[in-house]
C-alpha cells in the first residue's frame, strides 16, 4: 500500500519518497529493514524493482537501475557507499562514477541491493540513549534511480530528445532519526555531542514538517526547502 504506488511513480519518471518518521524506539528503521522473518518495506521494494524491471524488459524497455546512499548527520552529509564496491559474478566491478556528490552503484541484483543497503547501516551514526541503546543519530536517504529507454524497431535503445522515449525517476526512502521531547530528555545526563545532536535532529524534522505542510495545502507559496540540508535533498 505505500512501496507500489511510490515505485510505480519512480518508474514512471517521477520522484517519490517514503519517509519513516516517530519518536526514537517507535520503531522506524524496522518498518524499513525489517527482519528475514519480517520483510521491512526495503526487501520488498528491492525484490519488486527487479520484477517491474524484467517485465518491462520484455516490452521492449531497457531500465538501468542505480542507487545511491547518504546519511545526514548534524546537517552534514556522509556518504555511505564510499569504500564499498560490489561485484558480480564474473569480478567486474559495479561503483560507478558519482553524481551530485554521491557514489551510484549499477548493476545490482536484489541480494546486491540488500548487501549494499546493510552495509551502509553498519556505519551509520549510532549512540546510547536511554530509549534506545543503538539510537540512529541520524538520518538516512537511500535512493533508488531508473532509467527506462523504450527500444526502437531495430532491437536499439530510443535515446536522445527527438524521440523523447527516455524517462528518468527516483524513489527515496528516508529514515529520520528519532524526534525527541526536550521536556521528556534527562538533559541532566547528556553530554554536550548529544544535546547538539538532538537539537539538530529537533530543528531538521521540524524543518521538514513546514515543508511538507506547504506542499500539502497546495498553495501558491513559497516553500522554504533551505532550512536545512534534510530539506534541500527533498527539492
Amino acid at each position: 500500500e505505500v512501496g507500489a504506488p511510490a515505485l510505480s511513480a519512480a518508474m514512471n519518471g517521477m520522484s517519490s519518497w517514503i519517509i519513516a518518521y516517530g519518536m526514537i524506539g517507535s520503531g522506524k528503521t524496522f518498518s524499513i529493514t525489517g527482519t528475514p522473518l519480517d520483510p521491512g518495506i526495503c526487501t520488498r521494494l528491492f525484490n519488486d524493482v527487479f520484477e517491474r524491471s524484467r517485465s518491462r524488459s520484455c516490452l521492449q524497455c531497457d531500465v538501468t537501475v542505480s542507487v545511491s546512499y547518504f546519511e545526514i548527520h548534524n546537517d552534514k552529509a556522509r556518504d555511505l557507499v564510499k569504500g564499498f564496491t560490489p561485484f558480480s559474478s564474473d569480478g567486474r566491478e559495479k561503483l560507478t562514477a558519482s553524481r551530485t556528490n554521491h557514489e551510484l552503484v549499477k548493476g545490482l541484483s536484489e541480494h546486491d541491493m540488500m548487501k549494499f543497503k546493510e552495509a551502509g547501516d553498519s556505519i551509520r551514526k549510532k549512540s546510547f540513549h536511554r530509549l534506545n541503546p543503538r539510537s540512529s543519530r541520524s538520518h538516512t536517504v537511500f535512493s533508488i534511480h531508473f532509467e527506462v529507454a523504450k527500444r526502437g524497431a531495430s532491437g536499439r535503445q530510443d535515446r536522445g530528445p527527438a524521440c523523447g522515449e527516455v524517462s528518468q525517476g527516483s524513489l527515496h526512502l528516508v529514515d529520520l532519526a528519532g524526534f525527541e521531547d526536550f521536556s521528556e530528555s534527562s538533559f541532566g545526563d547528556m553530554e554536550e555531542e548529544q544535546l547538539l545532536e538532538t537539537a539538530a535532529i529537533n530543528k531538521s524534522i521540524g524543518a521538514l514538517r513546514i515543508v511538507l505542510n506547504k506542499l500539502a495545502s497546495r498553495q501558491r507559496c513559497h516553500v522554504p526547502y533551505e532550512s536545512c540540508l534534510l530539506t534541500k535533498v527533498l527539492q
